[in-house]
This record gives C-alpha cells, structure tokens and sequence, in this order.
C-alpha cells in the first residue's frame, strides 16, 4: 500500500509540473503575441515608450557621395538600403553641405567615394559674420532634401518611420567658416556680437526647415551638432554659451515629433549636458574615448 500511495504522490507531482510548465509555456506565448509589433514603426514607438518588443529596433545609415546630388538619387538609394537591410527605421542621409550650401558656401562635388571638397567659405573674417541673415527656406539645396524625403515617405512611410537630418545653429557656422573648433572659435571671440547675431538667424531658417520637413511627412529630426559636443573641440563654457540655446530653441520646436534624435559626436561628449534636451532618442559612440 505504501509503494502505490508514492507512486500516486510522484504521478501527482508530474502533473503539477508539466500543468506549470504548460502555464508558463502558455504565458510566455501571450506575453510574446503581446511584443510582436505589426511593423517596423510600430517596434520604434513601442521602444521609445518603454514598451515590450520582439526585439531591438535596429538602423544604419551611411553616405554614398555619388548618389546624393539629386532628389531623384537620394530618395533611391535610400530606398535600396532600406529594402536590402530592412531598418526599423530610416534617416534621410543627406550630403552634409546642403545646409551651409543654402548661405552660399561652395563645393567641388565628388567623383569617387568621398567627402566633397569646400572651395568657398563665406565666412573669411570676424567682421563677415555681420553679414549673415537667414537663408531662404526655398533655397534650391534646401528644398532638393525635402523632395527625396517626401518621396521616401510616400513610398514606405506607412510602415516605417522616415526622419530628415538636420544640423544645429553652431555646426552650420562652423561649416560657413570652414572648420569644427579652431578657426571658428576665434572668429567669433573676435566678433562676439557678430556671431551671436549670425546664429539667431541660422537657426530660424534650420526650424523652417524643420517644419517644412515634417509638413512634407517627416516622423522627426536626427539633430547632430557634429564634433562641436566633443570636449576635444571647445570647451563646456563655450558650448552652453553658443550651442546649447540655439540647440534647445530649434528642438523645441520639434518638440511634437514622434521621433527626435540627438547625435553626440565624437569622444568625450559629457553626455549628461544634454540629458534635459527635448529628444527621445540618443546616438553617440559608446566605445569612443571618454564615452
């Protein structure tokens, strides 16, 4: 009598086992259905709400130099990328001249795989800075980004968030000189009011644009300052003073976009700087030095 009652008890105990197993196995399967976003814009939002998800969103972006100078080829390659690799996401990728090119800066356009080569600065002196009034929002260089995103919207924008490259106050500047850091440091300690004057109006016409994007469909904005959030370019002091005002004006104006980027460029970027900034997404290089 005592085997079979120990035998009944093990009998027992494998059922109770088995019927856990068999609830947790059931649990995980409705916890999986319930991660399982429809598409690629859906697993995006969900991660940027701190929501379960199938899996990390993934993107990758990169130039190609050659494939950039028109609407027609920007919005193609892009689309080809995206299609061969299947991002969670897609960020228009244009030539990184298009901005400065609007205030008149001039570039040997490449024919091979390269950056293009600046060939006129408009910025060659302190006093040139007095010179900087806002960009027309029409501006052929401009407008050309804005096309190639709205026909990558038009195509695949129902599953996948399409975001436009932008960026800040500072870095367009810098490029209107010529050089991240150095040069354009002492330019503008040379003409403080000069320089402080050229941002306002630089950053009205990056917030037009900005808008115009999103108008035009965009889901948001990669917003990149380029090297100048790099301790190795200027120091803290100068980038609250120069950087972060206009940096915080233009993403507050984006602050409704689903999807806002910030891009720490470089190595010992502090990113606690710019923890407070009105974005909800952060990109930088985890294995850069100091990062």
């Amino acid at each position: 009598m005592g085997s079979l009652l120990q035998e009944a008890a093990r009998h027992h105990q494998r059922v109770a086992l088995l019927a856990r197993r068999s609830r947790r196995g059931l649990a995980a399967a409705h916890q999986a259905r319930e991660a399982r976003p429809v598409n690629h814009k859906a697993r995006l939002r969900a991660a940027i709400d701190g929501r379960p998800v199938d899996r990390p969103p993934v993107v990758l972006w990169r130039h190609d130099f050659l494939r950039e100078w028109s609407a027609e080829d920007l919005a193609d390659e892009t689309l080809r990328s995206y299609r061969a690799y299947d991002w969670d996401l897609i960020k228009l990728n244009p030539r990184w001249s298009y901005l400065p090119e609007a205030w008149g800066n001039q570039y040997e356009r490449p024919t091979e795989q390269r950056f293009q080569r600046l060939r006129h600065a408009v910025v060659a002196t302190p006093a040139d800075l007095d010179a900087i009034e806002a960009a027309d929002h029409d501006h052929p260089s401009l407008v050309e980004q804005l096309d190639a995103l709205e026909a990558v919207v038009d195509e695949v924008g129902d599953e996948v968030d399409v975001i436009h490259t932008v960026f800040s106050p500072l870095a367009v500047l810098g490029l209107l000189v010529g050089e991240v850091g150095g040069r354009t440091i002492e330019v503008m300690k040379a003409n403080p009011a000069g320089a402080e004057r050229a941002l306002l109006a630089i950053r009205r016409t990056i917030a037009e644009h900005v808008g115009d994007a999103l108008a035009r469909g965009a889901a948001g904005v990669f917003y990149a300052p380029l090297p100048w959030t790099s301790l190795d370019h200027c120091d803290a002091a100068f980038y609250a003073a120069y950087g972060r005002p206009h940096d915080r004006w233009v993403l507050d104006r984006a602050a409704l976009a689903p999807v806002r980027v910030l891009h720490l460029c470089g190595d010992n970027v502090a990113a606690d700087r710019f923890g407070d900034y009105p974005v909800n997404i952060w990109s930088w290089d985890d294995r850069g030095a100091g990062n």
